[in-house]
């Protein structure tokens, strides 16, 4: 595992291409060098709130950090659209899944509802033995 890929997606600070050509662009950045390929689709059209797109920006890297520390996955996925007049991300991976009921959450996905809870927006998680969809609602 590169070190330094790692290391930079712990940070997760923003990079110039949030402010400059949105979310889907500062994704793409962030994760160009993570240890699992990491695909970007946006759907979007156009751009969201600068403080939806930092909240979303946070919880998707956060969501790939956890893919590339615990998930044992060979790809990872991240789909941005709008669904019902608002926002829908989605973070899946082909990882090995976990169990819920015996590993409870860790600060990674602690740290994503407390994001989303600042817009209004809710998390719900899908798990098994052929990985993990995060998928972030709310609104616009």
């Amino acid at each position: 595992m590169n070190s330094a890929a790692l290391d930079r997606l712990t940070r997760a600070e923003p990079v110039p291409e949030l402010v400059s050509d949105g979310l889907a662009a500062a994704l793409r950045t962030q994760t160009a060098t993570a240890p699992v390929p990491v695909d970007v689709v946006d759907e979007l059209p156009g751009r969201l709130s600068a403080e939806v797109e930092a909240a979303l920006f946070a919880c998707c890297v956060e969501a790939v950090q956890n893919v590339v520390k615990h998930a044992a996955a060979s790809a990872a996925l991240i789909e941005l659209s709008i669904v019902d007049s608002g926002f829908r991300a989605v973070v899946r991976d082909d990882g090995i899944g976990y169990d819920p009921a015996l590993e409870p959450s860790g600060t990674g996905l602690a740290n994503i509802r407390e994001r989303l809870g600042r817009i209004g927006a809710e998390l719900s998680i899908r798990t098994g033995p052929d990985g993990t969809e995060l998928t972030m609602v709310g609104p616009q």
